[in-house]
């Protein structure tokens, strides 16, 4: 007779799926920890209310993000999170954020955004082939709610970017 254990998939690595998504939202807690701090700094560093604000609002986001991740890691899911429709990426402004920039200038809105917008972008690419790598472990539903709030957050700093940077543009 075969054990439960032994019918078991076991990942390339020989971890189990339990290990393997523990592993996997560690590493996404290390990532979000860093750009929290690095919002922070800005923060911390900028003298224009304005700029400020808007650093609030995303490091609020990531650490909303951590939350969620965090809850993932307690249930193994977040599929009552799962939004209606998934937002789309209308990649309005990635010719901006596609080279990478100069140092981030606290006290330049131009400059935060950029920064964000690209971190934004990234954090739903990487969630995104994430999600697509891990398919069948129960992480699969918690990294497409992540790469969708990703995705909302940049389109919200695009949008601010082309109203606030671009207005007078056209």
């Amino acid at each position: 007779m075969i054990s439960n254990e032994n019918q078991k998939p076991k990942s390339i690595s020989g971890k189990s799926q339990k290990e393997l998504t523990n592993e996997i939202f560690q590493r996404v807690i290390k990532l979000k920890l860093r750009l929290i701090n690095q919002y922070h700094k800005m923060y911390q560093e900028s003298s224009l209310d304005h700029v400020r604000k808007i650093l609030v609002k995303v490091e609020n986001s990531e650490k909303e993000d951590m939350e969620l991740i965090k809850s993932a890691m307690e249930t193994g899911s977040l599929d009552e999170l799962s939004p209606d429709s998934q937002p789309v990426d209308y990649e309005m402004l990635d010719h901006i954020i596609a080279e990478d920039s100069e140092e981030t200038d606290p006290n330049d809105l131009r400059s935060v955004l950029i920064f964000a917008m690209k971190m934004s972008n990234d954090f739903s690419k990487i969630f995104s082939l994430m999600a697509e790598e891990y398919k069948g472990l129960q992480v699969t539903n918690a990294l497409r709610v992540l790469t969708d709030r990703e995705l909302e957050m940049k389109n919200y700093l695009t949008n601010l970017y082309d109203d606030l940077i671009n207005k007078d543009y056209w």
